[in-house]
């Protein structure tokens, strides 16, 4: 049955758009995804990459396809290059986290979760996420000192922020 509704899906795709254009593509690679091809969609999704460099859901799909395939590292290698600071790229920072938490890297993954809330303007949860991240930090480390920093920033905001509400 999931099969005849994949088939169907790709049929109507391709006649929807006898000329790819990358949310086309996306679809058609979420499809081979869902279908247990990844093989096919990570073909199709380098390939969109290749016609669309440097386009946020292109990345950000081909970095969720590989960490569902169990590649956190390479998702990793995909996202590294982005300087995710737009409000395009926002979703990929979610993406970075994952990877950085599928690899081990949960004092990143919590920084990283940091920036997602304090892009979104969630000051609050961002310092929840610096508490996680200063708990798993050695105290003599760079890391820590680092940390301690966003958390100092991230709590003279919130009060100013609450000042002028």
């Amino acid at each position: 049955f999931q099969r005849k509704q994949t088939d169907a899906a790709l049929q109507q795709l391709k006649l929807i758009n006898q000329g790819k254009n990358r949310y086309s593509g996306l679809l058609e690679a979420q499809i081979k995804l869902l279908d247990h091809q990844d093989d096919e969609s990570m073909r199709l999704l380098e390939q969109l990459n290749r016609r669309y460099p440097g386009d946020p859901a292109i990345i950000q799909q081909t970095a969720e396809n590989l960490l569902i395939q169990g590649k956190p590292a390479q998702a990793l290698m995909l996202l590294r290059p982005y300087r995710l600071t737009e409000a395009a790229w926002l979703p990929l920072l979610q993406t970075r986290a994952e990877a950085e938490s599928q690899s081990g890297r949960q004092i990143n993954s919590h920084e990283t979760m940091a920036s997602y809330y304090e892009f979104r303007g969630h000051l609050t949860r961002a310092l929840e996420q610096i508490q996680l991240a200063l708990k798993l930090a050695s105290p003599d480390s760079v890391a820590h000192a680092r940390l301690e920093v966003q958390q100092k920033n991230l709590r003279e905001r919130i009060t100013q922020k609450r000042r002028e509400s």
